[in-house]
């Protein structure tokens, strides 16, 4: 019985080592102009697995491959309900001034540093156009200055805010691969960074008190 179970967690091993060794490549076209439209292959092990997903005029396809099969999994024709999406828009609204409590230099940098990162472990080509803009110009600009700060390097990437309005018309496609456990590798550095670890940390740290202090007020 011993003997089996040791064969079992070796086997379990030998298979979550190839699944994480084994790369992921990705191929992503799209664009948004008044709606989505996008088209993407993710494939596994070189295409022994892999998923397309397509999606137009507020229909998505999602096809599963496996070696030569081709599976469709799912075809959404239903449209999200915007009464949610701006509900959830105004409590996202509304928690803006905590979030932006967390938000200084340190966690910034970190931020950068790790993005950097998986930029190189996904071999990312990329290739972006298009405006971009908001009712507020102040959030135009806001959203400008993050995007100079972590694509100053990136000649691939040409997004020009418009200050007039509300403004999205914007077409790009994305590829590349990387190794699963060296993205996770990097997303367990950047969890583990202190400006990062000083976020997450109390929360998990005192969960109760807060609990009982909702309750209480």
């Amino acid at each position: 019985m011993h003997l089996e179970l040791w064969y079992l967690i070796n086997g379990l091993a030998v298979i979550l080592v190839i699944v994480l060794l084994a790369p992921i490549s990705f191929d992503i076209r799209g664009g948004y102009f008044q709606e989505l439209h996008l088209q993407g292959r993710i494939c596994w092990a070189g295409g022994l697995a892999g998923l397309e997903v397509v999606h137009s005029q507020g229909k998505t396809d999602v096809v599963l491959g496996l070696l030569c099969l081709k599976i469709p999994v799912s075809s959404d024709k239903s449209k999200t309900k915007t009464r949610k999406k701006t509900k959830s828009h105004k409590q996202h609204a509304k928690s803006a001034p905590h979030f932006s409590t967390i938000i200084n230099r340190r966690t910034f940098s970190a931020v950068k540093a790790s993005v950097n990162k998986l930029k190189r472990a996904m071999h990312l080509d990329i290739d972006v156009s298009g405006t971009y803009g908001f009712d507020d110009p102040s959030l135009t600009g806001n959203v400008m200055a993050i995007l100079s700060a972590f694509l100053w390097n990136c000649n691939t990437i040409n997004l020009c805010p418009d200050f007039t309005g509300t403004a999205a018309d914007i077409e790009g496609k994305a590829r590349g691969y990387f190794i699963p456990l060296h993205i996770g590798i990097i997303i367990v550095l950047f969890l583990l960074a202190r400006p990062i670890r000083d976020i997450w940390w109390p929360m998990i740290r005192r969960p109760k008190k807060r609990k009982e202090a909702v309750q209480y007020a």
